[in-house]
């Protein structure tokens, strides 16, 4: 069960909120030093510590401790990463998926099944302290087909040519893709199509859609981070 903070994102009459998830397998725990991202004193309410997370890039949990006053904003945590610490309770925005990245080299993924546009997806990573996962080798190309097949699933990629049409660039950097593969009738371009999927369709092979299209999506963040 989530926990949902109000946040003002600075647009009138718009309003967002910060969902926090209760993770009691940390509580009486904070982060060791080199992960804590900001820490703060007099706070007295879970919804007051909150905060500290609010647009604070890689911010994904939160530690409180009601006794003492003491807030903790720390990035993505592991158990390694933790000291004894009584009376904290930890919250992180991560939901109930914490548990399900996968490691494949450099770099943890996480399938998100649930549609979304580009958009929603990019922000939905963001969230996580992560990107929209981008193929970078052929062993990692074959990782992430390979949740596609086993999923029997559509996968949004991080790769686009919004910016020159035909020259397909990773989103985070616009740096070139080293590779690209695409069907043997994509891309086709139909209707301005500007996004990259690993698609069923066409034997989990990349086809181009509609970046407004909604469909499931892998999150990518080095390990460590």
């Amino acid at each position: 069960m989530g926990v949902r903070f109000l946040k003002a994102n600075g647009v009138l009459g718009v309003q967002e909120f910060l969902q926090l998830f209760r993770v009691p397998s940390f509580d009486h725990k904070i982060p060791v030093s080199g992960m804590v991202l900001s820490e703060f004193d007099d706070i007295v309410s879970v919804s007051q510590c909150s905060k500290s997370c609010f647009n604070r890039p890689g911010c994904v949990s939160i530690f409180f401790n009601s006794a003492t006053k003491q807030c903790i904003a720390a990035g993505d945590v592991a158990d390694h990463h933790m000291v004894s610490a009584p009376g904290f309770q930890h919250y992180t925005t991560q939901g109930p998926e914490v548990n399900k990245w996968q490691k494949f080299g450099q770099s943890h993924y996480l399938l998100i099944k649930e549609g979304a546009n580009l958009y929603q997806a990019q922000k939905r990573c963001k969230e996580l302290g992560s990107k929209l996962v981008e193929l970078e080798t052929l062993e990692e190309s074959s990782f992430v087909t390979d949740i596609a097949i086993r999923e029997n699933i559509d996968i949004m990629i991080g790769v686009t040519d919004a910016f020159q049409e035909n020259e397909w660039m990773f989103l985070s950097s616009l740096e070139a893709v080293p590779f690209t593969q695409f069907s043997s009738v994509n891309p086709d371009n139909w209707n301005n199509q500007d996004c990259v999927c690993i698609s069923s369709y066409f034997n989990n092979q990349w086809d181009d859609f509609d970046c407004l299209y909604e469909i499931s999506h892998v999150c990518e963040r080095s390990v460590g981070c």
